[in-house]
């Protein structure tokens, strides 16, 4: 287990895979709207890193087709069996779900079309080393997708 992981307190707990779950039905709409945007294309390679229970991998897989791949990272086994669980629930085979450190991960540098992260720059705290490992990933010409929450408006 990463230093991230140990720090989440609520990894892997059954509250915490549904929320999670949840989090990403909620955020699905916007997910499809900013795919749409960027132009996803069929046969595409795609990884999504710290995709947790869910990720953005169905909308994902549904863009790239049957000649794309998906590629799901999460360092907690516990999340990527609920993935791996709604991967077979929504019956894609174009998904394979990665259990590795989404800051220093095993794939070949350039390997990408397109490298996206959801919710793992605020709460860890290791931009830099994160924003490193997703440009090394992409492809020259590829794309790279952040979304995070702006809680300046909070303040």
């Amino acid at each position: 287990m990463d230093q991230s992981s140990a720090q989440y307190l609520l990894a892997g707990s059954a509250s915490e895979l549904e929320r999670l779950r949840l989090q990403a039905r909620v955020r699905e709409p916007e997910t499809e709207a900013i795919l749409d945007q960027i132009g996803i294309q069929t046969g595409w390679s795609c990884i999504d890193l710290g995709c947790g229970a869910m990720g953005i991998l169905d909308p994902l897989s549904r863009r790239v087709g049957a000649s794309g791949r998906v590629i799901g990272v999460d360092n907690d086994q516990k999340q990527l069996a609920a993935a791996r669980a709604y991967v077979q629930e929504v019956g894609r085979t174009n998904i394979e779900l990665v259990e590795q450190d989404a800051y220093h991960t095993d794939f070949p540098r350039g390997a990408f079309d397109f490298v996206h992260v959801r919710f793992v720059f605020a709460p860890v705290g290791r931009d830099e080393e994160l924003l490193r490992e997703m440009l090394a990933l992409t492809r020259p010409g590829g794309l790279v997708a952040v979304q995070e929450l702006d809680a300046t408006c909070w303040n």
